[in-house]
Formats: structure tokens, sequence, C-alpha cells
């Protein structure tokens, strides 16, 4: 009697155990479903990065003058070697890349507490209606990456092929941009593609602007970079149950990953410098 009651309590609890299984791995297969529904909805959903850059761009502050910058950035330095890498390049006005270094993080790090203040987008044309399908925190992230983009590369030798005008984008611009996003996201194609252009940055801007329209590479770089976008969306919508018209509002990309990010672009430039 008592090996049989063992034995009906130990089918039951395998039974239960397998019970337990099956509903896990129907919860799993629900879950992964709904991921890869939510990424495709998401990627569908999202601007695309010339979009997002056309916006940024109009933002006051998007502009990072070269010359001013420079002055600021290079300040204690005497006013000869200041004119001399405005005329060049600050590595030809004899300062080495490891001060170049010091200087990138004084001039970033306060870039990246400025990423957490959102009052760039106030004098947006139009407030945000101009840009009533794309979130605001994404244009004003992007707007905060092109002011990094300009200050890493005037420090690192470019010259004016990534200076911004307020409210101007062009399609090479846009295409150069990108390949500097890439390089800032880890894009090894970002990164060869910024290789390859480096011998034209100290001459006229319209040099580098050209070679990178006529790149290959871009539609690539760009897809990568909307790809991981779509990634952290779908992160946000299936972990916390966020509806998705909020979520593409409210959170796109976190702003914790700036500093990582112009780490990253700061360390290709200087390879390359």
């Amino acid at each position: 009697m008592l090996g049989e009651g063992l034995n009906k309590l130990q089918k039951g609890a395998r039974d239960v155990a397998g019970m337990i299984t099956d509903t896990a791995n129907d919860a799993v297969r629900e879950v992964r479903d709904l991921a890869v529904e939510s990424a495709e909805e998401i990627r569908g959903a999202l601007p695309s990065l010339e979009e997002v850059l056309a916006q940024a761009v109009l933002l006051p502050g998007a502009s990072v003058s070269r010359e001013e910058f420079l002055k600021k950035a290079l300040k204690g330095y005497s006013p000869v070697v200041v004119d001399r890498a405005i005329a060049h390049t600050p590595v030809r006005a004899g300062i080495p890349l490891g001060k170049l270094r010091r200087l990138a993080g004084k001039a970033l790090g306060r870039e990246a507490r400025r990423t957490t203040v959102a009052s760039m987008a106030a004098g947006l044309p139009g407030g945000m209606a101009a840009a009533a399908t794309i979130p605001a925190d994404l244009i004003q992230l992007y707007a905060h990456l092109v002011r990094a983009i300009q200050m890493l590369s005037y420090l690192y030798g470019w010259r004016d092929a990534c200076y911004v005008r307020v409210g101007a984008m062009d399609p090479a611009l846009s295409k150069l941009l990108i390949v500097f996003l890439g390089a800032m996201a880890g894009d090894e194609r970002a990164d060869a593609e910024l290789k390859r252009l480096a011998p034209l940055r100290e001459g006229d801007a319209g040099a580098v602007l050209a070679a990178v329209a006529q790149s290959d590479a871009v539609d690539g770089i760009a897809q990568g970079l909307e790809g991981r976008m779509a990634h952290r969306m779908t992160g946000q919508v299936v972990g916390k149950s966020v509806p998705l018209a909020g979520a593409v509002i409210s959170g796109t990309i976190s702003y914790g990953g700036f500093s990582d990010m112009w780490k990253h672009l700061r360390d290709v430039l200087e390879a390359i410098a």
C-alpha cells in the first residue's frame, strides 16, 4: 500500500512538473513571438536617421563653430598656437595627442551632462509640431550627438566638413554624420570609412562631402543604427509592457550611453589623426 501510494505521488509530481514546463515553454514562445512582432512594428514606426538628423539640425545649439570652439578649448595655449590650430589643425599646431584626449574629455564631459537638459528644444521653429511624428527626446539626443561629432572632429583635425548650419541639411552632410554616428556605435564599417576619408580632412569640406556621397557603405551603417534603435525599443515595449505609441514618444534611446559613444569616436579619430 505504502509503495503504491509513493508511486502515485511520484507520478503526480512528474505530471505537475510536466505541466509547469509546458506552460513555461509556451510563455517563452509567446514572449519571443511578441518581441519579433514588436521589433517589426517598431522598425516601421520609427523615423529614418535622415529624418531625425534633418530635425536635429534645426535645434539652436546644434551647430558648433569650429573657430569659437577651438578658441575656447585651447584657451590655455598661446595666441600663436591657437591661431595655428585654427588655420591648420591642433596636431599641426604642436598639441600632442595625449593633451587632445584630455581636452576632449573636458569638452565632451560637459556635453554629456547637457544631454539631461531638454532646453535645446525650446527654440525649434513652430515648437515640436514641425516634427510631430518624431519623438522630441530622440531629436534632442541626436542634436547632442551632432554637437559631439563636431567638437571631436575639430580637435582631431577635421576642418569644416561637419559644420552644421542651423536649418541646413543636404544628403552628403547627412551621410557624413551617419558615418560618424556609426563610429560612435562601434560599427567597423564606419571606422573604415572614416579612415578612407581622413586624407581629405584638412582640405576643403567639399572634398570630404563629395567622397562620402559616393560611398557604398553608408546605407548599411544607417540600417545598423536603425536596427539598434528598434532593438532598444523592443526591450522597452516587451520588458515593461509599455504601449507602443507611448514608448516611441517617451523612451527611444537612453541618454546614458552618450559618454560611451563619444569616447569610442574619440578613439577612432585619435587612431587616424
